[in-house]
């Protein structure tokens, strides 16, 4: 069994709990010194958000996770039966997991499907611990990112950087790249398809065919990247402060309770608490 990792046994509820709480708690009686967490929006490519103590469940998100502490301390990743232990981790797109994070300084690098190397890092099997000190040239960045000090335009650097220091550790052979797979993102990255029927008219395959293909070249399925496109536009409309209801409209999602729960699954907590400049601050 790799160091760090545990199976889990019967669910602890100490986590739901701590996340309640954190969510239900009024507005005037925050603690105003309290680290606040912080998101770096790096346009459709990906993001970093840092928590003091974050807490998910039943979190299954598009984006390709790297999980650090900016101090080395461990948190706790469940994947299934799996308890991972950890002060570094990766958990590739689409894995059903939760993630206790309390007091461990988390810097999370979400790389999300419009990245160039999103395909790359979807060949990686399964969630795996990572080695801190790869990371640890890195430590002054992650902990500026974690208490809110980074530069925005210094984001991107540190994003590029924790990539570098993850193919380092943890080595993935790329895919092959064909005609098709080159084909297929540009009809959906470039042309905007949307129809497996169609891209495979275009390129004069069977849809099962085209949907492998284009499962490879996207690194998800096409199914799963349309959905994290509408996130994608929802996030768009959120954080220009749109009602909430009327983001679930304009997004196509059917009502505020569905985009509610899509966003939850896609991040671990509703749009209502990434929206609090209270709790975070972009």
């Amino acid at each position: 069994m790799p160091s760090g990792e545990e199976h889990l046994g019967a669910s602890a509820p100490h986590c739901a709990k701590f996340y309640a709480a954190r969510v239900a708690q009024p507005h005037a009686v925050i603690d105003a010194a309290a680290p606040r967490d912080h998101l770096y929006r790096l346009g459709a490519h990906g993001f970093i958000f840092t928590s003091a103590g974050f807490c998910s469940t039943h979190t299954q998100r598009h984006a390709a996770t790297l999980l650090i502490s900016a101090t080395g301390r461990s948190f706790e990743l469940r994947v299934g039966t799996r308890r991972i232990h950890a002060a570094a981790a990766f958990v590739p797109p689409l894995t059903a997991r939760s993630l206790h994070a309390v007091d461990a300084a988390l810097v999370s690098v979400n790389v999300t499907p419009l990245h160039d190397s999103f395909a790359h890092l979807a060949c990686i099997p399964a969630p795996s611990a990572l080695d801190w000190g790869a990371f640890a040239p890195l430590q002054p960045s992650l902990q500026a990112a974690y208490e809110g000090r980074l530069e925005l335009r210094d984001a991107p650097a540190l994003f590029a950087s924790t990539l570098q220091c993850l193919w380092a550790h943890l080595p993935v052979p790329s895919p092959r790249i064909t005609e098709h797979l080159l084909r297929a993102r540009e009809l959906v990255h470039t042309r905007g398809y949307a129809s497996l029927r169609e891209m495979a008219c275009e390129m004069h395959l069977s849809e099962d065919q085209t949907s492998r293909v284009v499962a490879r070249a996207l690194g998800i399925p096409l199914k799963s990247y349309l959905a994290w496109d509408k996130m994608l536009a929802a996030c768009e409309w959120i954080w220009r402060h749109k009602p909430l209801t009327e983001v679930a409209h304009l997004a196509g999602y059917h009502d505020l309770a569905h985009l509610t729960r899509s966003f939850r699954r896609q991040f671990g907590a509703p749009p209502s608490y990434f929206r609090d400049r209270t709790r975070v601050y972009f």
